[in-house]
Formats: C-alpha cells, structure tokens, sequence
C-alpha cells in the first residue's frame, strides 16, 4: 500500500519532513529497547499462557513508566539529554512513538508465542493501509511535516488496536506468574545494557 502511495506522498511532503520522519523512526526504535527493557525477548521462554501474558503487561507498564521517566527528564533544564539531541518539535513525537514501537513489539511477541501468524500478516497490512492514507489527508490537507509523522503514528496506533482486540480482552493476568518469573527475567534487561 505505501510503495503504491510513495509518488503521492512524494509530492505532498517535502524532503525535510521525510528526513523528520526517519530521525523519529530511527531514535524511537532504539529508546523502545530501553523502555521495554527488552522484557519482551522473555515472552517466548514462557511455558504457559497466564506466564506470557503476564510477561507482556509487564513489558507494558515498565515500557509506559519509562517513557513517562524520559518525557519529564527532556523537559528538566540541564538532565535532558534526550533534548539535547533531538529539537522540541521532534522530541515530544519521538517519545510517542518509543513507546507506540514499545507496545507494538511486545504484542507481536505475544501473537508469535500463541502462534497467530495470520493475524500478524493482517497487522501489517492494516497498519500500513491507515498509515498511508491518514499521511495523504494529511498531506493534502496542508500538514508540513507533521502529516507523515502523524500517519506513523495513527498507523501504529491501529495495529496495536487490532492486536490487542484479538489478544488481550477477556485475559486476567495471574500476579504470581510474574512473580514466579522475576528471578529469569532479571537477565534481559541485563543482557541488553
């Protein structure tokens, strides 16, 4: 969908915005490692369901604490180093998108675990389809370089939509699976820093 879009939106953004984009993309992918604490690398070693799941809410709230951690520290005169390399316009998007690329690798562990690889192919076309035609209202609608970014983001927004509507409802997440998990799942974080 994107590739057959590509001449569009080449005429509706300029190089500068494609550039915004791919400095959003390129830094939030890294911070989403960070944020999650690659605890979603644990999700396939889980031998029952309750334990994956766990593992996944766990990846959650610790990728949304952290980015939350991260967004008050770029705004603090002199700790913001994340602002330092990044301009204000992009810096609030970047975190949006760390923590959207967060959510989205955590779920896409969780539908490998459960073995759902048709609905990952379905996720990838949706999210492409919203993602490419919000950027080309947006586009035409006037939006600089925030239309691209803003299509990325309701693109993501929709896959994970879509993956949480099919994975998450109706689960209760076992507390004592995550904590019979915390010794093993110290190593991720340890083994990514």
């Amino acid at each position: 969908v994107a590739l057959l879009a590509l001449p569009l939106l080449s005429r509706l953004y300029t190089p500068e915005a494609f550039g915004a984009l791919a400095v959003v993309l390129a830094v939030s992918m890294l911070l989403s490692g960070v944020v999650s604490l690659r605890l979603e690398l644990a999700i396939p070693n889980a031998v029952e369901e309750h334990q994956a799941d766990s593992v996944a809410w766990l990846a959650l709230g610790v990728s949304a604490l952290l980015t939350a951690a991260l967004l008050v520290l770029a705004w603090v005169p002199g700790a913001g180093l994340l602002s330092l390399a990044l301009s204000p316009d992009y810096l609030v998007w970047t975190l949006i998108a760390t923590l959207l690329t967060a959510a989205f690798t955590v779920l896409s562990q969780l539908f490998i675990w459960r073995g759902q690889f048709s609905l990952l192919g379905l996720r990838a076309f949706w999210q492409g389809l919203v993602a490419t035609l919000s950027s080309v209202v947006f586009g035409l609608a006037g939006m600089v370089w925030t239309g691209l970014l803003l299509g990325q983001v309701l693109g993501r927004v929709a896959a994970i939509g879509l993956m949480a509507a099919t994975v998450l409802p109706g689960r209760r997440t076992e507390v004592s699976g995550t904590r019979l998990h915390w010794r093993s799942l110290w190593k991720y974080p340890a083994l990514f820093m």
